[in-house]
């Protein structure tokens, strides 16, 4: 039975790596094939073994108080097939890492993740050649060649819609290896860290560079700094150190220097208006909890809050350029407060899990500058993360 669950969760995790070139639309809702097969998996599974996925629900307390949370804000919602649809993108990546948790002695997550890590650099580099030799664009989602070589240019991107989704799930896949290749003293191939940056650099994702350098450096570092993580701040100043620096970079200062930089640009303008908009306009009660999930399409597009969000352009389940102010604007402090207190519980009490933290954390750095959250289901190096964090012990509240 444990070979062949390791098989089928093997071929369910790798179907991600194609991600859109196996996604079907229907009724507006872009289903992949991997996120299907590994949510019929969990279903079938969940029946079968329902006392573990209890045990794991009862053990998640910081997961069980998102999750309430969550629920309870649908008497606040203005649409609620947009709540449902938006809301099944968290149930569904909390699904997955139950699911992990549950087969932490069933599968073998080493060799899951450099099976994905290389069909990501293959798959990279098949599309990257295919675009510059041969003046090939995959189109997905039903948009049209000149859209992506005007939008993004000739970056690499895999199978992905984008290059910044491609290069934060090769970044996050890669930390993922580089934490198991730890845990089971094998060394890294070269190659493979080569590759792997070399398509982060062609695929122009900043921040995944940045953070696989991080990774890479704390797994190189690690045993010859054994006390490292002993002088790290907590996990609240590290979010505060991101948000002050988000901060900086969007302020109108700043933004003079980066004029020509549209990435910039696309953050500022949103977070100006959004935090002008809430200073003007939020009582008590909705810096406490907010304007409610899933309500930020209603007020940017009838407030024109971001200059691209309209009804005719984005659908009303779109989020940002940033799940900063969005989250803030719909969770409020209450929001806020479940974030930190995330990190705080899950910092690890293990020297051989630091590794792993740090790849945990830095999808909430990801959030900073991307509209995470209709994707994190995708990221399952994020619930598998988790589910490392949860099943060694590492809960502090």
């Amino acid at each position: 039975m444990s070979i062949n669950i390791k098989n089928i969760m093997l071929f369910g995790i790798v179907l991600f790596c194609f991600d859109s070139l196996f996604k079907l639309e229907i009724s507006g809702f872009q289903l992949q094939a991997g996120v299907f097969f590994l949510f019929l998996f969990s279903v079938i599974y969940f029946v079968f073994n329902a006392r573990k996925f209890i045990n794991v629900l009862m053990k998640d307390k910081s997961g069980m108080l998102i999750i309430l949370c969550l629920f309870s804000y649908s008497f606040f919602a203005v649409d609620i097939g947009v709540y449902f649809r938006l809301v099944v993108c968290f149930v569904l990546s909390y699904l997955f890492f139950v699911l992990f948790c549950c087969l932490k002695n069933e599968i073998d997550l080493y060799k899951i993740s450099k099976y994905c890590l290389l069909l990501l650099i293959f798959t990279g580099f098949f599309q990257y050649a295919l675009t510059h030799l041969l003046g090939v664009q995959f189109t997905f989602a039903g948009v049209a060649s000149d859209y992506y070589s005007r939008l993004f240019g000739l970056r690499m991107r895999g199978f992905f819609l984008e290059p910044n989704w491609y290069g934060l799930v090769l970044a996050q896949w890669f930390g993922l290896f580089l934490y198991l290749s730890q845990i089971k003293k094998n060394s890294v191939p070269w190659v493979i860290t080569i590759t792997t940056f070399t398509c982060l650099v062609l695929c122009d994702s900043r921040l995944a560079v940045f953070l696989s350098f991080v990774y890479f450096g704390y797994y190189i570092f690690l045993n010859k700094m054994s006390n490292l993580f002993k002088i790290l701040p907590s996990p609240k100043l590290i979010l505060l150190f991101f948000i002050i620096t988000f901060m900086v970079l969007s302020s109108s200062t700043f933004r003079d220097v980066v004029t020509k930089d549209r990435t910039a640009i696309a953050r500022t303008i949103p977070l100006e208006r959004t935090v002008s908009y809430m200073v003007d306009n939020f009582t008590l009660l909705d810096w406490t909890l907010g304007k409610g999930f899933s309500n930020w399409a209603e007020y940017s597009g009838k407030y024109n809050i971001t200059p691209s969000h309209s009804f005719i352009e984005r659908p009303p389940t779109a989020r940002d350029n940033s799940e900063l102010y969005v989250y803030f604007f719909e969770l409020g402090l209450v929001g806020i407060i479940l974030v930190i207190y995330e990190l705080t519980r899950l910092r690890p009490r293990k020297r051989e899990d630091q590794l792993i933290y740090i790849l945990f954390i830095s999808t909430f750095v990801f959030a900073l500058f991307y509209p995470l959250y209709t994707f994190v289901f995708y990221i399952l190096p994020f619930s598998i993360a988790r589910s490392i964090l949860i099943n060694n012990g590492n809960e502090n509240v």
